[in-house]
């Protein structure tokens, strides 16, 4: 199970994930995602960055700070932020733009280790 991080529901990305068959929990808070975090066993975390309504590399270090293996994938229309290279740097972390988001299949076979940068 997915839980993907989204204040908007963006429906590219929704058609997506839908299309490769991720279940997913539809989360719009950081407050509410580590709620969820502590209470179900999730196998990666999906952020639309462009659609996010928080700091994405904030909400990053503190998933780090208590389940540092669970993979996070951080999509975007486009990688060239001021926060892109803290977000690289961390493990299990990958950036992707939408564009590319056909890498997103690999957790549907659970090829979670390792998790390389693109």
């Amino acid at each position: 199970m997915m839980m993907v991080m989204i204040s908007n529901l963006n429906p590219t990305t929704q058609d997506i994930l839908n299309q490769i068959g991720l279940r997913q929990i539809l989360v719009n808070n950081t407050i509410e995602a580590v709620q969820q975090l502590r209470r179900t066993r999730f196998n990666a975390i999906i952020i639309d960055r462009d659609h996010a309504s928080f700091d994405t590399l904030e909400f990053v270090l503190n998933v780090r700070d208590f389940e540092p293996s669970i993979p996070i994938v951080v999509l975007a229309d486009s990688l060239d932020t001021a926060s892109t290279q803290a977000l690289e740097s961390q493990p299990q972390t990958l950036l992707l733009e939408k564009k590319d988001v056909g890498e997103l299949i690999r957790f549907q076979h659970r090829e979670l280790q390792p998790l390389h940068m693109s």
